[in-house]
């Protein structure tokens, strides 16, 4: 007698959720601290591991301590990715977007403006 037992292949891979803002908007000069994340698999047999690790890459480039150079405008990409125990992976992206503070926009704004009558003013043709 011959049994046929029903196996399955896992296809849910685990779930990533970002601890706070996704984006994470900060004004040049301050500080960054990432939230993390946290991962979870409700794949059969995983259901409820909430003790899956994740890499972190940050543009890219694989850390361990997640450093953002707030020195200047800029977007920065911060990837958590998770693999479970049957080689499925998940990848949630953090955009960080590093954004001027109130008083230079307003000052560049400014200068804008100034440079734009300038370069009209020397670039008129005299009747």
């Amino acid at each position: 007698m011959t049994q046929n037992s029903a196996s399955t292949t896992p296809t849910t891979p685990p779930t990533i959720t970002i601890n706070g803002d996704n984006p994470a908007i900060i004004t040049v000069g301050d500080s960054y601290a990432d939230l993390g994340a946290t991962v979870t698999d409700a794949g059969p047999g995983q259901a409820g591991d909430t003790n899956l690790g994740y890499q972190t890459f940050l543009n890219g480039t694989l850390v361990s301590n997640i450093v953002v150079d707030t020195s200047q405008v800029a977007t920065d990409t911060i990837d958590y990715v998770a693999a479970d125990t049957d080689g499925l992976t998940a990848t949630s992206t953090r955009t960080v977007l590093i954004e001027p503070a109130a008083s230079s926009v307003a000052e560049a704004d400014t200068v804008t403006a100034s440079t734009t009558a300038a370069t009209t003013t020397a670039t008129s043709t005299p009747q």
